[in-house]
């Protein structure tokens, strides 16, 4: 179980956002595998940083509002992790940046 879904980058950052930042071949189209990895990566920050706590991991959620606040988070690491990647430059020469 993953703690963010792409569709829920995709709700937060934008769909234009999530593809150029895993696109880094630059042919237009999102990589699934990189977006996928994000999240992993994003799951495996917030498990270790619970760890021998009193929580049970993966975290499971009886509230709407610590789900949403969990998956803010991850969700916050996965575009981290994706826009890190890409690079401080696209490949026009100008700073990445977030598209509305």
């Amino acid at each position: 179980m993953s703690y963010c879904t792409r569709a829920d980058l995709e709700l937060r950052y934008g769909v234009k956002n999530i593809m150029n930042w895993s696109d880094l071949d630059g042919d237009g189209v999102a990589n699934d595998a990189r977006i996928q990895e994000a999240c992993d990566h994003a799951d495996a920050e917030i498990d270790v940083a619970l760890q021998g706590g009193p929580y049970s991991l993966p975290l499971t959620f009886q509230t709407t509002s610590a789900s949403d606040y969990v998956k803010h988070v991850a969700a916050a690491l996965d575009a981290f992790h994706l826009y890190e990647a890409s690079g401080l430059l696209d490949s026009d020469g100008q700073k990445n940046k977030l598209e509305s």
